[in-house]
């Protein structure tokens, strides 16, 4: 695909969200505008830098807005799993390649670490639980401008571009979610793991496409992740009901079903 030809798929989605993307992020990252008790992301990527105990009750409001810690045994877990998050900050930070197609392996494996540690902060009542989104979010608190943030809007909208980019492809959310592995503990964490690898490397695939593209719209809006302007842009992408008919086509004939 050529990265300069406006009619491709992926720039055609880019240009109708970009604009409302950035202004979102922004209005996310500061907080400008939010309603009150919203903690805004800057605060968390602050904490990521110099992450302290005190810290503790931020870091939990901000992963329950996005959802990610619902549910009793969950929210009766918070305290363990924001403390291991905590810690997980404190360990020293890598360092990327400026070429995002070095970056997969790196955060698969910064993803790998966290994952597991908070896998094994409690006891077996939360370890058959999926930590996918929980993790891929609190590992961009750490690496803002590199980590891909899963979420299941983004990831249909992501298989439908990279499909549309191939006119055909492997990655198929449906079948990968009924291949995970069932069980207890590193069963469920190893699904993970598998999970975000895949849908890291079709994500960077897309994204170094229009990463300068949004970069260049950033200048002057002093505002430095593009990456999360992506997230946005796939994230409306994937839920806006323009495009629900279009996404069940595009599931369709790659359906368990009807392809083995």
């Amino acid at each position: 695909m050529g990265s300069n030809n406006s009619d491709t798929p992926v720039l055609q989605v880019f240009t109708r969200y970009v604009d409302w993307a950035i202004e979102e992020q922004i209005r996310i990252h500061t907080g400008n505008g939010a309603t009150a008790g919203h903690t805004p992301d800057q605060v968390v990527i602050s904490i990521a830098e110099n992450p302290c105990p005190t810290s503790a009750i931020t870091m939990a409001n901000w992963l329950k807005q996005y959802g990610v810690l619902q549910g009793d045994v969950l929210r009766d877990n918070t305290q363990k799993i924001v403390s291991t998050v905590l810690n997980f900050f404190e360990k020293e930070r890598i360092e990327f390649s400026s070429d995002i197609d070095l970056w997969a392996p790196q955060i698969v494996g910064e993803f790998r670490e966290l994952n597991s540690q908070i896998r094994a902060s409690d006891t077996k009542r939360i370890q058959n639980r999926s930590f996918l989104s929980l993790t891929s979010k609190a590992l961009w608190c750490k690496y803002p401008a590199q980590t891909p943030i899963y979420d299941k809007n983004a990831r249909i909208a992501l298989y439908a571009l990279v499909r549309l980019d191939h006119d055909s492809t492997p990655y198929n959310p449906n079948r990968d979610d009924a291949r995970r592995p069932k069980g207890l503990g590193a069963n469920v964490g190893e699904g993970d793991v598998a999970d975000y690898e895949v849908y890291v490397r079709n994500y960077l695939e897309i994204y170094r496409q229009i990463f300068e593209a949004i970069s260049d719209r950033l200048k002057n809006k002093n505002y430095e992740y593009p990456i999360r302007v992506f997230d946005k842009i796939l994230w409306t992408y994937g839920s806006d009901s323009r495009d629900i008919l279009h996404r069940k086509e595009v599931y369709k004939s790659w359906s368990p079903k009807r392809n083995t």
